[in-house]
Order: structure tokens, then sequence, then C-alpha cells
């Protein structure tokens, strides 16, 4: 059990460091009502979970005025795709969350 638990932080950690290596990514998303996070023992990865089949990241972006927020979404998805490949993690069940750091700068928001 501790093995899985071990290789599961692992995991985790490296779907962050390739979240945090994005464009545009100002840091991990904590969650707004419950913290998003893979537990350890003693130790916790912000902004990413883990289930069976499924690799959930969180994120706060940081938006320059007028980008759209499916580039930054799409560039974010695929980082961590392929940092997740080089580990040898499937990332068919791979879902990105993405938060704006200040709402107004995206193209949706700006008249």
């Amino acid at each position: 059990m501790a093995g899985a638990v071990n290789e599961e932080l692992r995991l985790a950690a490296a779907a962050a460091a390739a979240a945090l290596s994005t464009d545009g990514v100002h840091s991990m998303g904590a969650g707004r009502y419950v913290e998003d996070a893979t537990y350890g023992a003693g130790e916790k990865v912000l902004g990413v979970v883990m289930r069976p089949g499924e690799v959930e990241v969180h994120v706060v972006a940081d938006v320059r005025r007028g980008e759209a927020m499916g580039t930054v979404k799409s560039n974010l998805q695929e980082n961590v795709r392929q940092h997740l490949a080089q580990s040898g993690v499937p990332s068919s069940g791979l879902k990105v969350r993405v938060n704006e750091a200040d709402p107004r700068q995206s193209r949706a928001r700006v008249r």
C-alpha cells in the first residue's frame, strides 16, 4: 500500500511540475470548496487529484489581455500529457481545470 501511495505522489508531483512549467500558469489551484490535492503520509501535492484512470490538474493562469482561455488550456493539457507520458503514465484520463488569476483579462470578458 505504501508503495502505491508513493507512486501516486510521484506521478502527482510530475503532473504539477509539468503544469507549472507551462507558459501562462501562475500557480497550482487549491480548490474552491474542497482542497484539490493528492495526499500521502505527511505530504501532499496541491492542485493534482489522482483517481483510478484519471489525473485532474487544477491551475491558476495568468491570461494576457485578449488571450483566449482555450489556447492556455490546450497548451497546458499538451504539456502535462507529454510530461506524464515520459513518466510512463497513460494520459487518456487527463482533465485540466483552469482558473484565471485576473478574469478581467481574457478575450471573453474584454470588450
